[in-house]
């Protein structure tokens, strides 16, 4: 399992596992992605997947069925890393565009 780092975006293929009922017993089952897109939070139990956080990750593992419980990451093959997220999620001030149209040329003046 390579590593990575907090806040990181990576092209990988990733293991999952997981606790499914079935029946009267809890199956453990294991489930491999290929050529996904994941980054990691910078404020997360990495192997351990939260549910609320990783919500649009784990969905992708079961279509028909979407799981709605947390996931264990088992392995991960990185083929290309990408970048970092943006550490900062403040919110920036929007202002009206105060340029007009010329109506022949359709040109800003």
């Amino acid at each position: 399992m390579d590593n990575i780092d907090k806040g990181e975006i990576v092209y990988c293929d990733i293991t999952y596992q997981y606790d499914r009922p079935f029946r009267n017993v809890i199956k453990t089952e294991t489930v491999k992605l290929y050529n996904v897109v994941f980054g990691r939070g910078y404020d997360c139990g990495f192997p351990i997947l939260d549910y609320t956080t990783y919500k649009r990750d784990i969905r992708k593992i079961n279509k028909k069925k979407p799981l709605e419980c947390d996931v264990k990451v088992v392995g991960l093959q990185i083929h290309e890393r990408v970048g970092f997220k943006n550490k900062s999620k403040r919110y920036t001030e929007v202002k009206k565009n105060i340029e007009q149209r010329n109506k022949i040329t359709g040109a800003y003046e």
